[in-house]
């Protein structure tokens, strides 16, 4: 099986919460300039420059984020990639998983996505925005090889 990617509504989710966290973020410099004696100026270098990190996340952090994660199941083994300075490649065999557990909170229900963890001997690995309908067939996959003695 080849790379498989997470669906693009994991990044369209990331932009909400980024906008939402934006919201915040201004919010609170408009109370700090209202309700406070600090210099107009002060304020208005500050939020420049939250301004100019916020978009730099966002079209550039976030769309790098989304490139590097991918995931690989073969008959073996499962693969998980990611990291945008250091990339991270996991590879877990298939018998060393214990469970498997699909976790879909309000704004993935929202999405249609949710993010697997896979529970391995030694540890997790996460597969983020993966499409539900997806997301349940790899969950069953992936558990039916949890099932199976190691013996």
């Amino acid at each position: 099986m080849q790379k498989k990617r997470p669906s693009r509504r994991l990044l369209a989710m990331w932009t909400v919460y980024a906008v939402l966290v934006a919201l915040l973020l201004f919010s609170a410099l408009f109370f700090v300039l209202r309700f406070t004696r600090l210099p107009y100026k002060l304020v208005a270098v500050v939020g420049g420059l939250l301004a100019v990190l916020w978009l730099a996340a966002v079209t550039v952090y976030l769309p790098l984020r989304y490139r590097s994660l991918a995931f690989q199941l073969t008959e073996t083994e499962l693969t998980v990639y990611s990291g945008i300075f250091f990339r991270c490649k996991r590879t877990v065999p298939l018998r060393g998983v214990q469970y498997v557990t699909l976790i879909v909170a309000l704004p993935e229900r929202f999405f249609q996505i949710g993010t697997l963890m896979v529970f391995v001997t030694g540890g997790m690995v996460l597969i983020e925005g993966v499409p539900l309908a997806d997301a349940h067939d790899l969950q069953e996959k992936l558990s039916a090889f949890a099932e199976v003695p190691n013996g």
